[in-house]
């Protein structure tokens, strides 16, 4: 038997729960290459399941996208090096049989071409 089998069997009164977000997602603005973080705390029991979606569409992780989860709920999204197309809407929905909820969150890209432009045009009304 597993330990978790037996954590579920040893808490018999705490009610089932739909998923609840303690810690929202929070809009994130990066620069072009850097790296960024989304994180969110969710509960819920049994506990749930985590998606994460950028503009609606599910995000698989590989090289350019990392996933974490601990057992406490933290839920942790980081894009390894933004680039312009990265912008858009992040969410992150979780689910279980009780229910579902979500949080979402925009990023936003400083594309370094453009600040270079905004530097240099500031400079020039001085």
């Amino acid at each position: 038997t597993s330990l978790a089998g037996c954590l579920l069997f040893s808490l018999p009164t705490v009610p089932y729960s739909a998923p609840m977000f303690i810690t929202e997602l929070q809009n994130q603005e990066v620069q072009d290459g850097y790296p960024v973080s989304f994180d969110c705390v969710v509960i819920g029991k049994p506990l749930p399941t985590v998606r994460w979606f950028k503009d609606g569409k599910v995000i698989e992780e590989n090289d350019h996208y990392m996933i974490n989860e601990d057992h406490e709920g933290c839920h942790q999204l980081i894009i390894t090096a933004v680039v312009p197309t990265d912008m858009g809407v992040y969410r992150c929905l979780a689910e279980n049989n009780m229910g579902v909820s979500s949080s979402k969150a925009e990023l936003r890209v400083d594309c370094e071409s453009r600040g270079m432009i905004e530097k240099s045009e500031r400079m020039n009304e001085y």
